[in-house]
């Protein structure tokens, strides 16, 4: 997974490596493990100071102070991709992205443009998502349709999952939502936040798609339990109402502890075991005891900045959940490496 990073992350002169590393590590524990973030313009070298300048305004250049230490973030990129690249996610949803929302918006502007921060569909609650550590994937339309389900785990391409969410919208297609039926009935647990949507996108055969629609909706039998519906689909089942936290944990879905330190973290599935890249960029350093929900025989820390490495104190080891001490300063790094056996 690849993006354009820093190009523009401040006015000339002002962007400093600080800046470039907390933007980097957004990218990072949000699952981009392929990251291109700067230009370097030739300038002449007759040219006075600062030369010829790159029109972004990143100053990524000979001419800047800081250009011989542009290798260490080069370094650090290099680390933490090193770990992200070689892994598979080890996240718990699967939150619907609902396109149509936008595609079906009229307007006499041109289509919406999704490289900026304001992007409105699911903001506010994938904001919530990573704020209280609830570790998720975005999944697409055409995505779905491969989905296939084992033991009643949600399977997309050899990773598991324990749940698709979908999240307040007005458009669904047909075949998507038919398709996540299935795999409920499969044995899929299936998140739906308010409600269902209320119709299919597009106008082609739209009467005939709509009343199918409805028809599936209306064969679904939702009972209220604590506060949330519940219907039983089969094998599995759909979940359905508005606090987020009692649905998850209805399905199984705990949270990252350490989120509510206000730690960024990503949670990856080596070869070795279970991966945590963990960044502090709170306001306060971290000396203590942090929870994470996986575990194994023994883990080792590696600091991407140095390449420091020494073995994890831990604690309170079972097969879901650990203890591991944490030591982490103001805009520091550190991996999280578990092991299935005993490390020297």
């Amino acid at each position: 997974i690849a993006c354009e990073a820093a190009t523009w992350l401040d006015e000339h002169f002002l962007s400093d490596l600080s800046a470039v590393k907390m933007n980097l590590d957004r990218y990072l524990v949000n699952g981009v493990n392929h990251i291109v973030y700067h230009g370097t313009p030739y300038s002449p070298k007759n040219e006075q100071w600062p030369g010829w300048m790159f029109y972004a305004s990143v100053h990524f250049a000979p001419t800047n102070t800081w250009w011989e230490d542009l290798k260490t973030i080069n370094s650090y990129v290099t680390n933490c991709q090193s770990f992200m690249q070689n892994s598979k996610p080890a996240n718990d949803i699967l939150l619907y992205y609902p396109i149509y929302d936008s595609w079906s918006e009229q307007s006499k502007s041109m289509l919406q443009h999704f490289g900026t921060a304001n992007d409105k569909l699911t903001k506010e609650l994938s904001e919530f998502l990573l704020t209280n550590g609830y570790m998720f994937d975005y999944i697409s339309d055409k995505q779905i349709q491969q989905l296939s389900i084992e033991d009643n785990k949600i399977r997309s391409n050899k990773v598991e999952y324990k749940t698709i969410l979908i999240p307040k919208c007005n458009y669904i297609p047909f075949k998507t939502i038919e398709k996540i039926i299935s795999l409920a009935e499969q044995g899929a647990t299936i998140i739906v936040e308010d409600n269902f949507p209320s119709e299919v996108p597009g106008l082609s055969d739209f009467k005939n798609r709509q009343q199918k629609f409805e028809e599936l909706k209306k064969n679904i039998e939702f009972v209220n339990e604590q506060n949330i519906d519940v219907a039983k689909v089969k094998k599995g089942k759909i979940l359905k109402g508005n606090n987020i936290s009692i649905l998850l944990l209805k399905a199984n879905v705990l949270s990252e502890p350490m989120a509510a330190s206000g730690l960024w973290l990503n949670r990856v599935n080596r070869e070795e075991g279970i991966t945590y890249l963990i960044i502090n960029w709170s306001e306060k350093d971290i000396d203590g005891w942090v929870s994470v929900n996986s575990s194994g025989e023994d883990a080792v820390w590696f600091n991407p900045m140095n390449k420091a490495i020494g073995k994890a104190r831990t604690k309170n080891i079972n097969k879901e959940s650990a203890e591991v001490y944490l030591q982490l300063g103001k805009g520091e790094t550190l991996i999280l490496q578990w092991y299935p056996n005993e490390q020297n």
